[in-house]
Protein backbone atom coordinates (compact mmCIF):
# COMPACT_ATOMS: atom_id res chain seq x y z
CA UNK A 1 0.00 0.00 0.00
CA UNK A 2 1.02 3.31 -0.71
CA UNK A 3 1.75 6.23 1.77
CA UNK A 4 -0.50 9.06 1.89
CA UNK A 5 3.20 11.36 1.59
CA UNK A 6 4.02 9.60 -1.43
CA UNK A 7 0.34 10.21 -3.21
CA UNK A 8 0.86 13.66 -2.14
CA UNK A 9 4.50 13.83 -4.08
CA UNK A 10 3.37 12.28 -7.06
CA UNK A 11 0.09 14.53 -7.43
CA UNK A 12 2.66 17.01 -6.71
CA UNK A 13 5.17 16.20 -9.20
CA UNK A 14 2.31 15.39 -12.19
CA UNK A 15 1.30 19.02 -11.22
CA UNK A 16 4.86 20.27 -11.53
CA UNK A 17 4.85 18.50 -14.96
CA UNK A 18 1.22 19.58 -16.09
CA UNK A 19 1.24 23.08 -15.76
CA UNK A 20 4.06 24.28 -17.59
CA UNK A 21 2.45 21.58 -20.23
CA UNK A 22 -0.69 23.39 -20.10
CA UNK A 23 0.58 26.82 -19.35
CA UNK A 24 2.67 26.23 -23.46
CA UNK A 25 -1.17 24.81 -24.71
CA UNK A 26 -2.51 28.56 -23.70
CA UNK A 27 0.41 30.44 -25.16
CA UNK A 28 0.15 28.10 -28.13
CA UNK A 29 -3.61 28.08 -28.70
CA UNK A 30 -3.79 32.02 -27.79
CA UNK A 31 -1.30 32.84 -30.05
CA UNK A 32 -2.77 30.65 -33.34
CA UNK A 33 -6.20 32.57 -31.79
CA UNK A 34 -4.87 36.03 -33.06
CA UNK A 35 -3.24 34.79 -36.14
CA UNK A 36 -6.15 33.53 -36.62
CA UNK A 37 -8.39 36.57 -36.25
CA UNK A 38 -5.64 38.94 -38.08
CA UNK A 39 -5.51 36.11 -41.04
CA UNK A 40 -9.09 36.52 -41.52
CA UNK A 41 -10.38 39.87 -40.67
CA UNK A 42 -12.17 42.13 -43.47
CA UNK A 43 -10.15 44.65 -45.44
CA UNK A 44 -10.79 47.90 -43.74
CA UNK A 45 -13.47 50.41 -45.78
CA UNK A 46 -12.40 52.61 -47.66
CA UNK A 47 -13.23 56.34 -46.43
CA UNK A 48 -16.34 57.82 -48.22
CA UNK A 49 -15.77 60.54 -50.43
CA UNK A 50 -17.67 63.70 -49.32
CA UNK A 51 -18.11 66.25 -52.30
CA UNK A 52 -19.56 69.22 -51.22
CA UNK A 53 -21.75 69.85 -53.85
CA UNK A 54 -22.23 73.63 -52.92
CA UNK A 55 -19.00 74.33 -52.81
CA UNK A 56 -18.73 72.78 -56.54
CA UNK A 57 -21.79 74.91 -58.10
CA UNK A 58 -21.76 77.83 -59.83
CA UNK A 59 -21.54 80.56 -57.89
CA UNK A 60 -25.25 81.81 -56.64
CA UNK A 61 -27.04 85.35 -55.30
CA UNK A 62 -30.87 84.44 -54.10
CA UNK A 63 -33.19 86.78 -53.07
CA UNK A 64 -36.56 85.52 -51.14
CA UNK A 65 -39.46 87.46 -49.51
CA UNK A 66 -43.45 86.76 -49.43
CA UNK A 67 -46.15 88.87 -50.72
CA UNK A 68 -43.97 91.71 -52.16
CA UNK A 69 -42.54 92.58 -55.44
CA UNK A 70 -38.73 92.62 -55.92
CA UNK A 71 -35.81 94.48 -57.45
CA UNK A 72 -32.22 93.62 -57.83
CA UNK A 73 -29.92 96.02 -59.56
CA UNK A 74 -26.56 94.95 -60.30
CA UNK A 75 -23.24 97.26 -60.04
CA UNK A 76 -23.08 98.05 -63.69
CA UNK A 77 -27.21 99.40 -63.53
CA UNK A 78 -28.53 95.92 -64.90
CA UNK A 79 -31.88 94.88 -63.19
CA UNK A 80 -34.14 91.80 -62.21
CA UNK A 81 -37.56 92.18 -61.47
CA UNK A 82 -40.49 90.30 -60.54
CA UNK A 83 -42.59 92.53 -61.12
CA UNK A 84 -42.74 92.63 -65.03
CA UNK A 85 -40.16 91.19 -67.57
CA UNK A 86 -37.49 93.46 -68.81
CA UNK A 87 -36.03 93.83 -72.18
CA UNK A 88 -32.65 91.24 -71.94
CA UNK A 89 -30.44 94.34 -72.78
CA UNK A 90 -31.34 95.80 -69.37
CA UNK A 91 -31.68 92.48 -67.56
CA UNK A 92 -28.89 91.08 -65.19
CA UNK A 93 -27.54 88.13 -67.31
CA UNK A 94 -28.22 84.48 -65.89
CA UNK A 95 -31.03 85.80 -63.72
CA UNK A 96 -34.24 84.51 -62.89
CA UNK A 97 -36.89 85.79 -61.57
CA UNK A 98 -40.30 84.71 -59.98
CA UNK A 99 -43.16 84.67 -58.14
CA UNK A 100 -44.17 81.29 -56.87
CA UNK A 101 -47.96 81.03 -55.23
CA UNK A 102 -48.32 77.23 -53.36
CA UNK A 103 -52.11 76.79 -53.37
CA UNK A 104 -53.30 80.30 -55.07
CA UNK A 105 -56.98 80.67 -57.07
CA UNK A 106 -58.27 78.31 -54.46
CA UNK A 107 -60.61 78.71 -51.62
CA UNK A 108 -59.67 81.66 -49.07
CA UNK A 109 -56.07 81.84 -50.52
CA UNK A 110 -54.64 85.14 -51.33
CA UNK A 111 -51.37 87.28 -52.36
CA UNK A 112 -49.82 86.87 -49.53
CA UNK A 113 -49.29 83.07 -49.65
CA UNK A 114 -46.97 84.41 -53.25
CA UNK A 115 -42.83 84.01 -52.37
CA UNK A 116 -41.41 86.20 -54.91
CA UNK A 117 -37.22 85.31 -55.54
CA UNK A 118 -34.12 86.37 -58.19
CA UNK A 119 -31.96 83.67 -58.52
CA UNK A 120 -28.64 85.18 -60.16
CA UNK A 121 -26.55 82.83 -61.76
CA UNK A 122 -22.51 83.98 -61.63
CA UNK A 123 -23.27 87.23 -59.98
CA UNK A 124 -20.66 89.97 -60.25
CA UNK A 125 -18.54 91.26 -57.23
CA UNK A 126 -19.51 95.07 -56.07
CA UNK A 127 -22.49 97.12 -54.48
CA UNK A 128 -26.18 95.38 -55.19
CA UNK A 129 -29.38 97.17 -54.71
CA UNK A 130 -32.46 95.50 -52.88
CA UNK A 131 -35.55 97.17 -53.61
CA UNK A 132 -39.04 95.86 -52.09
CA UNK A 133 -42.20 97.09 -53.17
CA UNK A 134 -45.71 96.38 -51.55
CA UNK A 135 -48.52 96.98 -53.68
CA UNK A 136 -51.49 95.97 -51.74
CA UNK A 137 -51.34 96.61 -47.97
CA UNK A 138 -48.24 97.39 -45.14
CA UNK A 139 -46.52 94.40 -44.04
CA UNK A 140 -43.68 93.30 -41.84
CA UNK A 141 -41.23 91.22 -43.94
CA UNK A 142 -38.50 89.35 -43.80
CA UNK A 143 -35.72 89.23 -46.96
CA UNK A 144 -33.97 85.86 -47.02
CA UNK A 145 -30.76 86.83 -48.84
CA UNK A 146 -28.58 83.88 -49.89
CA UNK A 147 -25.22 82.68 -51.85
CA UNK A 148 -22.42 80.16 -52.43
CA UNK A 149 -21.21 78.19 -54.87
CA UNK A 150 -17.25 78.16 -56.49
CA UNK A 151 -16.91 81.96 -56.92
CA UNK A 152 -17.60 82.12 -52.98
CA UNK A 153 -15.05 81.11 -50.05
CA UNK A 154 -18.25 79.92 -48.11
CA UNK A 155 -21.41 79.29 -48.37
CA UNK A 156 -24.67 81.01 -46.41
CA UNK A 157 -27.19 83.51 -45.81
CA UNK A 158 -28.61 86.19 -43.99
CA UNK A 159 -32.35 87.55 -42.99
CA UNK A 160 -33.08 90.91 -43.42
CA UNK A 161 -36.21 92.68 -41.65
CA UNK A 162 -38.16 94.53 -42.83
CA UNK A 163 -41.58 97.02 -43.11
CA UNK A 164 -42.73 98.06 -46.45
CA UNK A 165 -45.86 100.60 -46.51
CA UNK A 166 -48.72 100.43 -48.53
CA UNK A 167 -47.99 101.40 -52.65
CA UNK A 168 -44.50 102.29 -51.20
CA UNK A 169 -40.99 100.91 -51.32
CA UNK A 170 -37.65 100.34 -49.22
CA UNK A 171 -34.05 99.80 -50.33
CA UNK A 172 -31.05 98.70 -49.14
CA UNK A 173 -27.73 97.12 -50.52
CA UNK A 174 -25.65 94.31 -50.37
CA UNK A 175 -22.26 93.57 -51.19
CA UNK A 176 -21.17 90.73 -53.17
CA UNK A 177 -17.58 89.90 -52.89
CA UNK A 178 -15.28 86.76 -53.09
CA UNK A 179 -15.32 86.12 -48.71
CA UNK A 180 -19.08 86.20 -49.13
CA UNK A 181 -22.73 88.39 -48.88
CA UNK A 182 -23.37 91.05 -46.51
CA UNK A 183 -25.81 93.53 -45.75
CA UNK A 184 -23.66 97.07 -46.24
CA UNK A 185 -26.55 99.52 -45.55
CA UNK A 186 -29.76 100.14 -43.84
CA UNK A 187 -33.00 99.84 -45.16
CA UNK A 188 -34.24 103.01 -46.13
CA UNK A 189 -37.74 104.28 -47.25
CA UNK A 190 -37.61 105.40 -50.68
CA UNK A 191 -40.20 107.55 -52.72
CA UNK A 192 -41.94 105.86 -55.91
Amino acid sequence: MENPSQGYRRIRRWAGELVPALGLAGILFGSAALAWKLLTRPAPKAAPIVVDADRNARPYLSVAAAAVDLELIAPDGRRALTATPLDLGARVPLSDAGVDCGGYGREKESESSCTASIVVREPMHGTWRVIVTSTDSSRAETMNIGFGGVGFRRSGGFAVRLIVEANQSVEFTIGVMPEGVSQTSRVNPKAR
